[in-house]
């Protein structure tokens, strides 16, 4: 599988008012963009002022042997607004991740609007009968009311074991809109900053009349997860699933040291987000003067530690990204 470059995504979206915001929060992780295999790249811009701004991709690169079976929480939104195409795009999806899965694998479904309820007793094999029936039961749910995104994401430490070892995923099926608007609350950051530090990635397939697709990106990329976007078909829905499940397949990197050049004088965000295998990461910020650097990071992957480093060239500057000292502004 190519791997995603978020920095192709950034350079052809950035007049998009909603990428430009969730960029500002967090990098930002699409399904639609183009590919790559640079381990590492420096583009930079620099203005008439003399100032330099600059974006830093960074891919890193695993044995796959760190890739371990996970427990997978799954989350279906089941609010007012998924009904009709949508719930069959919705259910689709589902199907994809849950066929793309290992016997390994453990899977707890739940439905989710105003409260997160749980389908399964417990965590159950992918192709077991506990799980058909909750599929069964999740078929027959009437979709009503709102979705409150921000109690679903403070109860999902608790739907983990606590003392379990196994990497930790959740995949949330659904429109990404909640009663109240969680991307623009005070309470987004600490949300995303306890599910980093309880090892819990998150990831999305945004579908519904209307997407949040900011809000999923911004979580998603905080929490080193990956967002599939839904493109009103229904064998597009199930491959998205399949995606899905692929992200659940790749070990998430939890950085902890990270050490930047001196002439990084801004990174944005200030705390590096979880790294990932399958797209890169990138950070934002301003260049004092052009060079070969190196970045280096000590990060844990399923409780070990790894050690990742890039040697880097800063690019010329480029009115391809002319778009960067506004987003650092916004940041």
């Amino acid at each position: 599988m190519s791997k995603r470059c978020l920095l192709s995504a950034l350079k052809r979206l950035a007049k998009s008012q909603a990428l430009a915001f969730a960029m500002a929060v967090s990098t930002v992780g699409w399904a639609e963009v183009g590919y790559g295999n640079d381990a590492a790249r420096l583009a930079t811009y620099q203005t008439g002022a003399g100032q330099t701004s600059f974006a830093l991709s960074l891919l890193p690169q695993l044995p796959s042997a760190m890739n371990r079976h996970s427990d997978v929480v799954i989350l279906v939104d089941t609010s007012a607004s998924q009904t009709g195409a949508f719930r069959a795009e919705s259910l689709a999806a589902l199907r994809g991740l849950i066929a793309g899965l290992s016997a390994e694998d453990r899977v707890k479904l739940l439905a989710v609007d105003l409260d997160s309820v749980e389908l399964t007793s417990g965590f159950v094999a992918p192709g077991s009968e506990s799980l058909a029936q909750a599929i069964a039961a999740l078929e027959a749910r009437a979709p009503l009311g709102s979705t409150d995104l921000s109690g679903m994401l403070q109860t999902l430490e608790g739907h983990f074991e606590a003392d379990g070892d196994r990497p930790r995923n959740a995949v949330y099926i659904g429109d990404g809109i909640s009663k109240a608007s969680l991307l623009e609350s005070a309470e987004f950051a600490g949300l995303t900053e306890a599910l980093v530090a309880a090892r819990i990635s998150v990831s999305s397939f945004a579908v519904g009349p209307e997407r949040n697709v900011a809000t999923l990106a911004a979580l998603s990329n905080r929490t080193g997860g990956n967002v599939y976007l839904a493109t009103d078909d229904v064998a597009g829905a199930e491959l998205g699933g399949v995606g899905l499940a692929k992200t659940v397949r790749h070990a998430v990197i939890w950085p902890g040291k990270v050490s930047y050049p001196g002439a990084m004088t801004e990174v944005f965000p200030a705390t590096l987000p979880p790294l990932r295998t399958d797209r890169d990461t990138i950070v934002l910020g301003t260049l004092g003067e052009a060079g070969d650097f190196e970045i280096s990071v000590e990060a844990s992957v399923n409780g070990q530690t790894v050690n990742l480093s890039w040697p880097v060239t800063s690019e010329a500057s480029s009115d391809d990204f002319a778009f960067l000292p506004r987003l650092i502004d916004m940041a």
